[in-house]
This record gives structure tokens, C-alpha cells and sequence, in this order.
């Protein structure tokens, strides 16, 4: 029936009376990539899983039928290992289901966004329901994930396959309800909390993968359960999210208070070079928190301290799904990763800026040379949502530093006299070459005889 030109504009004005602006959650739902991020500087394979996937976004798709034969195997494991009865589990799945539909964004469960999704399409092979489907869907990715996180059931996979799975179950768009792990972890034999802790820590700090870390197993172990017993009162959505919160200090808030207060001056970015030639040198404070940046100072030189942070393959996909977490528009944060990736990048203009951050302990890295990881650094910050209040206070000290002019010369007076034999040399070629011009000159015009 064709409708009236009145009509088409009510109906269009009821449309857009209906419609609510989306609404900002301190814990936003699981959802896809926005389409900004995922086709910019072809990042689309970061964001898509390679071997297995985990709840519905990319559930079915027939690149990953490996991955599927693993969850079976896997999720029969931790049946067997938590020694937990798989029906009690599916039963408490059916009676929390409308909750947990609601973690997920409407559109992930909706046929109409995705038509081709084997979870959301038609065919519901021997289900009697979608939600039959939904369920036994989330028992099998729940029970595998619980056996993959135990670190010693990763190590004793296969190194590729390991690193693949380590870096699939940390995908924005794999990620499962925090509460479905907690009823399935709680309810069964050994400690998951704990397995949990040390999956983050093999999985971010690399302190199991880069055995010249400054900190041993033990510390790291130790920095990650201090960090997630500060943060317990804080229920985290996902495993993703769990791990946002564990790289950033309990208060970020009051660190960006401080901020404001030291400094509202403008903000010149350094490389580390341009620091270096202030008298501001880089250390590493040797901890995992990724905001905990701050600069000390010496009687003559200043000290710039930053954390330890590992660029592999699986980091760089790591980061940048915490950076496409940051950037949902139901998540209201204070963008604290993308922040530090900035301020990182900030400080690497060229490979002497890398040469000195590996030298002081602070990257640790076996993607690539020098000049690999200046384009890779510049390559994940870019266009990334930062809260400049974070550092400001960092930036207000290091400003404070360069303006004291007699510390800086100082600097360049001590750095002088550090390498006199490298002075010497420079002073004797001088001389030798103004000697050579004074013997070629009379060579060409010798001196008349009297």
C-alpha cells in the first residue's frame, strides 16, 4: 500500500522519537570491531581469530573447523580434570541465558545482521531451538576456554598452535561473559583464579617467553596477583577486559588529578634522543602496570621511568584489541592504552630511540630490527583515542627539568669530560688537519731565500 507523503513523515518522525541514543556503560557488551578500526591500514586480520573461535560472532565459519574438533577435545579435558558433570553445568547455562544474552549486543545474536552466522541462521541441524544452540554453543567454548588459561595445559601444546590460541582468546570478538567462566571455574576442583593470573602474565608481561627480563617468573607472578587482588571489587565483562584493568594502576583516577595540578603548560614531545640531550635519561621501573610512567630527579640528571613492554605477534594483536575495546561506544573509560601507545610513540622518531629502549630493558621484542619496530609502533598508534590529562603531569616535570638551563649544561658538560679520550681524538685530528694545511700552503708557496 503506498503511503501518503504525510504519512512516510510521521512514520519517520515516530522512528526517530523511538530511537535512544546508545548508552555509556562502565562495562560495555561484547560486540564487533567498529568498521573504522578494522579496515584501516589493512588491521583486519588482527582482530580475526585463527584458529578457534569463541562465542557467537564467528561461530561456524568454515576456516576455523579445526579449531572446533580442538574445543570438543579440550572442553572434554577440563571435564575430566575439574571433574565437574557437564548437564549440571548446562542446566545452569539455561537458567541464567536471558542474562547472559544480554551481555552480548543485540545485533551479535541477531539473524538480520548476520545471515551467513551458522549460531544465527535458520538451519538448527539437530537443535530444537536457537537458544538450545546458544547454549550448548557457550558449554563447549566456556568448558575449552577454562582448559586453555591453565598455563600448563598451553605449554604442552604444539609452539605455533600455542601462540595462536593464546592471541584467539584475547580478539574483541571472541570474548565470553566474565560470570559464565566464574560459575564454571568456581564449581570445580584447583584453582582457576590463579590459573587465570598466570595466562595473563605468560600472555602479556613475557617473562616465560624472554628469558633476559629484568623480572624473574616469580616477580611477575607476584605483580599480577597484586594487581587483580586491588582490582577484585571490579567484575570485569571478558577475559579482555580483565586484562585492561590488570596493566593499569588501582588509581588512575587520582593519577590524572595529579596531572592537572602539575602542569597545564604546553606539551612539547621529545624522542628519546631530544631527552637525552636534556639530561633526561630512560630506566625501567620494572613493573607490568603500562600507565605507571614518572619522572625522577637527580641532583643533575633526570630519570625517566617506564615499564617493561613485550612486541610480539601476539602482543601487537593484543594491543590493538585493547585499543578497539577502548574505542566501543557503550565503553566510557579514560582511554589509558591508546594514552600510553602514544606516549610511547611520542618517543620513538628513529632506530637509535629502539637501540636505547631495549638497551635500558624496557622493549622486549622479536618482531623485527630497529627500524621494524619504529613503523610498527607508529603503525598501532595511529588515529587512537587519548586522554591527555594522564600524562600531563609527566609532561609538567619534564618541562620543569629542561627549564632548569643549568642542569642541562651540566649534562653537556659531564657527558664532555666522561670521554676524554674521545675528546682527545677529536681535538688531535683537528690539529693534525690544521697542520696539514699549513704544510700543503708552503709546500705550493715555499718561503724565499734572503
Amino acid at each position: 500500500m503506498n503511503m501518503s507523503p504525510d504519512d512516510v513523515l510521521e512514520y519517520r518522525l515516530a522512528e526517530m522519537k523511538s530511537s535512544t541514543e546508545r548508552t555509556e556503560y562502565s562495562r560495555c557488551k561484547i560486540q564487533m570491531v567498529a568498521n573504522d578500526l578494522r579496515y584501516r591500514n589493512d588491521f583486519t586480520s588482527y582482530y580475526l581469530p585463527r584458529v578457534l573461535s569463541l562465542g557467537p560472532i564467528h561461530h561456524g565459519n568454515p576456516k576455523l573447523q579445526i579449531g572446533e574438533e580442538y574445543k570438543l577435545i579440550w572442553a572434554q579435558k577440563f571435564l575430566d580434570k575439574s571433574s565437574q558433570d557437564p548437564k549440571r553445568l548446562y542446566k545452569k547455562i539455561t537458567d541464567k541465558l536471558e542474562t547472559i544474552k544480554k551481555l552480548f549486543d543485540d545485533n551479535v545474536l541477531s539473524s538480520d545482521h548476520f545471515p551467513d552466522n551458522v549460531l544465527t541462521s535458520n538451519t538448527l541441524l539437530s537443535f530444537r531451538s536457537l537458544d538450545e544452540k546458544l547454549t550448548w554453543m557457550l558449554l563447549v567454548d566456556a568448558c575449552s576456554l577454562l582448559y586453555i588459561i591453565d598455563i600448563e595445559n598451553v605449554i604442552g601444546m604444539e609452539e605455533r598452535t600455542m601462540k595462536l590460541v593464546s592471541r584467539d582468546v584475547l580478539l574483541l570478538e571472541n570474548q565470553l561473559p566474565f560470570m559464565l567462566l566464574e560459575m564454571f571455574g568456581a564449581s570445580g576442583e584447583g584453582n582457576w583464579i590463579e590459573s587465570l593470573r598466570m595466562f595473563l602474565g605468560y600472555n602479556h608481561v613475557g617473562g616465560y617467553r624472554f628469558k633476559e627480563s629484568t623480572m624473574s617468573t616469580d616477580a611477575i607472578v607476584n605483580e599480577w596477583v597484586k594487581v587483580l587482588e586491588e582490582r577484585n571489587d571490579e567484575k570485569p565483562t571478558h577475559l579482555l577486559d580483565l586484562l585492561r584493568i590488570s596493566l593499569l594502576p588501582f588509581s588512575s583516577v587520582d593519577q590524572v588529578k595529579r596531572g592537572k595540578s602539575i602542569s597545564n603548560s604546553v606539551v612539547r614531545y621529545m624522542n628519546i634522543q631530544e631527552l637525552k640531550s636534556n639530561g633526561i635519561k630512560i630506566k625501567s621501573n620494572k613493573r607490568c602496570r603500562l600507565t605507571e610512567v614518572s619522572l625522577s630527579h637527580g641532583w643533575l640528571n633526570g630519570e625517566l621511568m617506564l615499564p617493561e613492554i613485550v612486541l610480539d605477534d601476539v602482543t601487537v594483536s593484543i594491543f590493538l584489541n585493547l585499543l578497539a575495546y577502548e574505542m566501543c561506544p557503550d565503553f566510557k573509560n579514560d582511554y589509558a592504552i591508546g594514552t600510553f601507545l602514544a606516549f610511547v610513540n611520542s618517543l620513538i622518531r628513529q632506530p637509535e630511540d629502539v637501540r636505547d629502549l631495549r638497551s635500558a630493558g624496557i622493549l622486549r621484542s622479536n618482531y623485527g630490527g630497529d627500524e621494524e619496530l619504529v613503523k610498527l609502533f607508529h603503525f598501532i598508534a595511529t588515529d587512537v583515542a587519548t586522554n591527555a590529562d594522564i600524562y600531563s603531569g609527566v609532561f609538567g616535570e619534564i618541562n620543569k627539568h629542561i627549564a632548569n638551563k643549568w642542569k642541562t649544561n651540566t649534562d653537556h658538560f659531564l657527558s664532555y669530560i666522561r670521554h676524554p679520550w674521545t675528546n682527545f681524538a677529536v681535538h688531535a685530528s683537528e690539529l693534525a688537519l690544521a697542520f696539514g694545511i699549513v704544510q700543503t700552503w708552503f709546500t705550493i708557496h715555499p718561503a724565499k731565500s734572503s
